[in-house]
């Protein structure tokens, strides 16, 4: 490999780094190991991002800080990874759609940041093109026939326990092809299911299987509405049907272990169980069952015990299907933070309990994968990254991640009348607002409190060394200004 190709390449893998505002090499290589972890086909999609949103830029010649930091391939990263959101997009549609959002997007940017001069700066857009490119994908979809906003408002709804709204929105989309189908009436399985409603859930989950027959969770919402209708073997078929299509799916795991649990078969009952906490070790509901298959085996102690961690997790306020790959994932992320800073480390681990301790202050707070993501991106960038250290920096921090906690489901429920994902514009406005504010108190006070991009994006070691340089300047202009005076 060229010196040239070797250097592009290591831009483009900072990309995966920048996530979390880490833009060291070894750094990436561990993020980009989480995502494989999560899954092999959003790193597919995530690493054929980075190589095109990066070949779009090429010819415009933007920033060489930008390019090297890997904020070009940063934002092929995310939209590479934000197929999640639309699970109901046919592949073909995302494979025409794909590579020119992102060969696009790339000379966009690239355009915009030659114009706008953001290589030199005080506002980087961070990920604020992936954001409008994703919005403007869906858009163009919708009018294509090809989106319903709907659909995405349903999921939500149902995430959140909303099950009315949830199968109203369901019950409004009108998706003409086989997978939003598919999609739209597995929502309204699941919503009439979770409403009590489990004879009208049923016919939902089979118009659902028969618009696609491999789809696990439609095979799980039917074996479950069978269980609650008394139909056991007819929900035990359903159940190993869902896994035969989606081996590590917790649910249905779950549902096996409670089928042979009363058919009396305990050892099988607890393999499945076993297995539904392997493939999610905080599902509270499979811990309770493997309680219940060690009573029937008589090993009262381990039953015991996996009571106690059942009756623990079911106050857990995170979704209990948070599989044990995510959460090796964040383990992860969490050491490459810790080797890019320590400082880094620290300030993502206060963030990360801020939550908590607002919670038990009676306060609400959300608690998505979405929101926690933003969060630590925010707390990343601010403590150590873009901000000058000093008590000017840790006082805006005190005050600006309560309140980025308090705002997020005000924010929130205005994208979801809009129909559109978040994404991570809450981080991108909460540091853009926040650098902004920094900048113009700067050129009132003649001190810079912002750190320059190409300073920012090397870590906060630079940026230490960058602001003892700039207090050792200021004071020795005072010392000339004293001077001049005397």
């Amino acid at each position: 490999m060229s010196p040239s190709a070797s250097s592009h390449a290591r831009s483009m893998l900072r990309g995966y780094g920048q996530l979390f505002l880490i833009p060291s090499l070894r750094a990436s290589l561990l993020v980009l190991l989480a995502q494989v972890l999560i899954s092999p086909w959003g790193a597919a999609w995530s690493l054929a991002g980075a190589v095109l949103f990066t070949l779009g830029a090429w010819p415009f010649r933007p920033a060489p800080a930008l390019m090297r930091a890997g904020l070009f391939s940063v934002n092929g990263i995310l939209l590479g990874l934000a197929w999640v959101y639309v699970p109901e997009l046919p592949v073909a549609t995302r494979l025409a759609a794909f590579p020119i959002l992102c060969l696009g997007g790339g000379a966009a940017l690239a355009f915009a940041s030659r114009r706008l001069r953001l290589g030199s700066g005080p506002l980087p857009l961070f990920s604020l093109p992936y954001v409008l490119l994703f919005w403007l994908l869906l858009g163009v979809l919708s009018a294509m026939g090809r989106h319903e906003a709907a659909l995405g408002k349903g999921w939500l709804s149902l995430r959140a326990g909303f099950m009315l709204e949830a199968r109203h929105q369901f019950e409004c989309a009108t998706p003409n092809w086989t997978s939003g189908v598919a999609h739209r009436e597995d929502g309204l399985g699941w919503s009439l299911f979770l409403l009590g409603d489990v004879p009208a859930a049923i016919p939902h989950f089979q118009a659902a299987l028969a618009a696609d027959s491999t789809f696990a969770d439609a095979w799980d919402g039917l074996g479950w509405s069978r269980r609650a209708m008394g139909d056991y073997l007819g929900a035990g078929e359903a159940f190993r049907l869902a896994l035969r299509h989606k081996p590590r799916l917790a649910d249905a795991w779950d549902g096996v272990g409670w089928h042979e649990l009363e058919r009396g078969a305990s050892p099988e009952a607890l393999n499945a169980f076993n297995q539904a906490i392997w493939c999610a070790p905080l599902f509270a509901d499979a811990w309770r069952g493997r309680a219940a298959a060690h009573n029937a085996q008589g090993q009262s102690s381990l039953a015991e015990a996996s009571s106690r961690m059942a009756q623990r997790l079911s106050l857990l306020p995170q979704p209990v299907f948070l599989s044990g790959e995510l959460l090796l994932a964040w383990v992860v992320l969490g050491l490459a933070v810790l080797l890019h800073s320590r400082l880094s480390f620290v300030v993502l681990m206060a963030a990360l309990a801020l939550p908590r301790l607002l919670a038990l202050a009676g306060l609400t707070v959300p608690h998505s994968l979405d929101f926690h993501y933003n969060l630590a991106a925010l707390a990343i960038g601010l403590g150590g990254h873009y901000l000058k250290p000093g008590r000017g920096a840790w006082l805006t921090l005190l005050l600006v991640l309560p309140l980025f906690v308090l705002s997020w489901n005000p924010v929130a429920e205005w994208a979801w009348r809009l129909g559109l994902p978040l994404l991570s514009l809450p981080f991108n406005l909460g540091v853009l607002l926040v650098l902004a504010g920094a900048w113009a108190l700067g050129r009132r006070t003649s001190r810079p409190l912002w750190v320059p991009l190409e300073v920012a994006t090397r870590g906060p070691s630079a940026v230490e060394r960058w602001a003892m340089r700039v207090e050792t300047a200021h004071s020795a202009w005072g010392r000339i200004a004293r001077r001049q005076r005397a």
